[in-house]
C-alpha cells in the first residue's frame, strides 16, 4: 500500500498588464496492491497481483487490475543472492474510471493487456547491477503499446552508503488515459497531468543510505518485476 500527496505553490510576479498571484498545485496518487506467488520448481513460478489505485497525473479516479503471471528464472532460485535472469509474462483485465473524457472518447473502460519483462540481476562485492527490458500492449489494439529499457547500478561506498545510478528509455504508445480536452497552460507548467509523448528518457544519480539487514531484500525475489518481496529502510539523496 502506498500513497503520495504532492502540494506546491508558485508565486507569479506582477507585470504591467496584470497583478501578481499565487498558484497552488495538489497532485495525489494512491495504490493498494496484493501479490501472491507459488513456486513450481527451482526455475518456474506462478502468481497473481491485484492492484487498485487513484492518480491525478494519469487522469484516473479509479483503476483496478488483475494480473495472473508466470515467471521463469534461467538460474536456480538458490542462486538468487548472486544472480538472476528472469522472464515474466502476465495478462489480465484493467478497469479505468477517468476524471475527464479521454482522447478516445471514454469516461471508463475495461481493457485486456499483456506484458513481457526480461530482467538480469548481478550482485557482486562492488555492488548490484539491474537491467530490464519490458514490453506492454493492450489486446484490443496492438498499436497501443510501450517498450521500456531500464538500468540501475548500486556501487557500494561503505558504511551503508552507495552510489546509485539509474536510467531508462521508453517508446511510448499506450497513453489511453490522456484527456480529450488537453491541458491548460497552468496544468502544463505545473506538470499536473501526463502529456502526450512518443519517447521518454530519464536519468538519476544519487547517494543511497541503507540500514537494516543487507539480506532483507533477497528473502524472496520471485515476481520482483510485479512487486517487491522484502525490504529495508533506504534514503535517496539526489
Amino acid at each position: 500500500m502506498s500513497g503520495n500527496i504532492n502540494e506546491s505553490k508558485f508565486k507569479i510576479p506582477a507585470t504591467a498588464t496584470r497583478p501578481g498571484f499565487t498558484v497552488t498545485n495538489e497532485q495525489r496518487t494512491y495504490n493498494l496492491n496484493s501479490l501472491t506467488v507459488r513456486s513450481l520448481s527451482t526455475h518456474w513460478s506462478v502468481g497473481m497481483k491485484i492492484g487498485a489505485g487513484y492518480s491525478d497525473f494519469l487522469n484516473q479516479d479509479f483503476a483496478l487490475r488483475f494480473q495472473p503471471a508466470v515467471e521463469y528464472n534461467y538460474f536456480p532460485w538458490t542462486e538468487q543472492t548472486r544472480r538472476q535472469l528472469t522472464f515474466l509474462y502476465n495478462v489480465g483485465p484493467n478497469y479505468y474510471d477517468y476524471q475527464r473524457e479521454t482522447v478516445y472518447g471514454e469516461t471508463s473502460e475495461l481493457r485486456l493487456s499483456q506484458q513481457l519483462t526480461a530482467s538480469f540481476v548481478s550482485r557482486q562485492q562492488w555492488g548490484t547491477l539491474n537491467l530490464s527490458l519490458d514490453w506492454l500492449n493492450y489486446l484490443h489494439d496492438f498499436d497501443r503499446h510501450a517498450l521500456t529499457f531500464t538500468s540501475n547500478a548500486d556501487l557500494r561506498l561503505g558504511r551503508g552508503f552507495s552510489l546509485n545510478v539509474n536510467g531508462s528509455a521508453a517508446r511510448v504508445r499506450d497513453q489511453i488515459y490522456l484527456p480529450a480536452a488537453g491541458n491548460t497552460e497552468e496544468e502544463i507548467l505545473l506538470q499536473r497531468q501526463a502529456l502526450q509523448t512518443g519517447f521518454r528518457i530519464t536519468t538519476n544519480i544519487g547517494i543511497r543510505y541503507t540500514f537494516g539487514s543487507i539480506y532483507n531484500t533477497i528473502v524472496n525475489q520471485r515476481f520482483s518485476s510485479l512487486g517487491s518481496s522484502g525490504g529495508r529502510f533506504q534514503f535517496m539523496f539526489f
